[in-house]
C-alpha cells in the first residue's frame, strides 16, 4: 500500500511514518483523502534548520527552492 501522512498528523509522527517505511517523501492527505501537499525528508531537514538558527519563517517549497 502507499505511504500516506494524514494532514493532522504532528511533525514527529510524520517524520517516524517516513523513516518506518523507509521512504524520502510521501503524500499528505487530508479527511477525504485527497492529496493536500507532499511530507519530504528533505523539508523537514529544512524546516528543523531555520529552528535550530532561531528562523521561524515558512519553509519555501520545491517549486520555489527550484526557482532560486
Amino acid at each position: 500500500p502507499l505511504l500516506t501522512i494524514d494532514g493532522e498528523d504532528l511533525l514527529r509522527d510524520g517524520l517516524s511514518d517516513l523513516l518506518q517505511h523507509g521512504a524520502r517523501y510521501a503524500p499528505v492527505t487530508d479527511g477525504s483523502g485527497r492529496v493536500i501537499g507532499i511530507l519530504s525528508l528533505e523539508l523537514i531537514t529544512a524546516f528543523l534548520g531555520q529552528q535550530t538558527a532561531g528562523h521561524i519563517d515558512e519553509v519555501p517549497s520545491a517549486a520555489e527552492r527550484a526557482a532560486l
